[in-house]
C-alpha cells in the first residue's frame, strides 16, 4: 500500500491526532510520528480485507532508519499467524514500512482480536 506524506500532512498528525509539540515532529523537516507508524498495518488490513472492529492487542515496533515526511512510502504486510486463546480470535501480523529509495525503515507485528468469546 502506498501512503504519500507530506511535511505538511507529518505536522498535521502530529499537531492535531498526538498533540506533539516537539520541533522533531513539528517543525521545518518533520519526521513521521511513531502513532502513524504504529497504525499502518491496520490500514493495511482495512485496505486489503473488508472485516468488522477489532481489537488492538499489542505491537512491536522495530525502527531501522527515521521517517522523513515528504516522501510516499510503501506499507508491505502478510498474516503471520491467527490463532483462539480463551474463546477470543487473534490475528498477529507482520509488517514494513519502506522508503521511496526501497529502504527499509520499520519492521513491525500487529496483535488484533477480530472476533470477541461470547459470555
Amino acid at each position: 500500500m502506498s501512503v504519500p506524506v507530506s511535511a505538511e500532512d507529518a505536522r498535521t498528525y502530529s499537531r492535531e491526532r498526538e498533540r506533539e509539540t516537539l520541533g522533531l515532529f513539528v517543525g521545518a523537516a518533520p519526521r513521521v510520528h511513531i502513532g502513524w507508524i504504529a497504525e499502518q498495518l491496520i490500514h493495511l488490513l482495512h485496505h486489503s480485507y473488508d472485516y468488522g472492529p477489532s481489537i488492538h492487542a499489542q505491537s512491536h515496533i522495530q525502527h531501522l532508519a527515521p521517517l522523513v515526511a515528504g516522501q510516499t512510502f510503501t506499507v508491505t504486510g502478510r498474516c503471520h499467524a491467527a490463532y483462539e486463546r480463551g474463546g477470543h480470535h487473534y490475528i498477529e501480523n507482520d509488517g514494513a514500512i519502506w522508503s521511496e529509495r526501497r529502504e527499509e525503515l520499520v519492521r513491525l507485528r500487529h496483535t488484533s482480536v477480530f472476533h470477541i468469546a461470547k459470555r
